[in-house]
């Protein structure tokens, strides 16, 4: 799992021997492995609620990123970890954040069909308007996949459906490309434009195989 101990225990929760190492050495709980993660942060991977809520009451770095930006609240948002996601915001977690590739807690929480956390997120100030280093927003991300009520929770969220990613792609045209009728209708009732062209100069529904 990770080449530091407490970062294994974290993940595994080995409650007796993390609480006894960090006793004798407070510092640990600061200490990062080759992938610049924290005991924090492998205690979100696996969904561990209890060592989250130990090593946030002993200090841990809750916005602590590792070395592709992921911070403890996108790992456990894309994980489906919705009792870490609430624990990591109700201490100051900043859904803001974005990693390497300009992806929030949010994108991979849309793209994961994240049902449970998605509002949450929303409801701290994740920006739903955000977009990646590829110009998706997480309504493209949602789209993409073909999660109806992801999108839902999204456009409701008055997420707007006529953004372009770098392609010049709406989520409009993503719909179509993938085949998601129900997506495609969807989007069209909440006001996405299907006379938008892309970079290829196609519109959404050229884009139909």
């Amino acid at each position: 799992v990770s080449d530091v101990d407490v970062c294994c225990w974290a993940y595994e929760a080995q409650t007796r021997r993390l609480r006894s190492a960090l006793a004798e050495n407070a510092g640990l709980i600061h200490r990062k492995d080759s992938h610049q993660r924290t005991a924090l942060h492998w205690a979100c991977v696996s969904g561990q609620t209890d060592i989250v809520k130990i090593l946030i009451s002993l200090g841990a770095e809750v916005n602590a990123e590792d070395d592709s930006q992921w911070t403890p609240l996108i790992i456990a948002s894309s994980a489906g970890h919705t009792d870490c996601v609430t624990e990591l915001l109700a201490n100051g977690a900043n859904a803001d954040i974005a990693t390497t590739n300009g992806q929030t807690a949010l994108h991979y929480a849309a793209s994961k069909n994240r049902l449970s956390i998605i509002p949450t997120l929303i409801q701290s100030g994740c920006p739903v308007a955000k977009q990646d280093k590829y110009g998706a927003t997480p309504l493209h991300r949602a789209v993409s996949r073909g999660h109806l009520e992801v999108m839902k929770l999204l456009l409701s969220a008055k997420a707007s459906p006529n953004v372009q990613d770098t392609e010049g792609n709406t989520p409009l045209h993503l719909a179509a490309d993938e085949g998601h009728k129900r997506v495609y209708d969807e989007l069209k009732r909440a006001g996405a434009d299907p006379d938008i062209v892309n970079k290829e100069g196609k519109k959404a529904l050229d884009m139909v195989h």
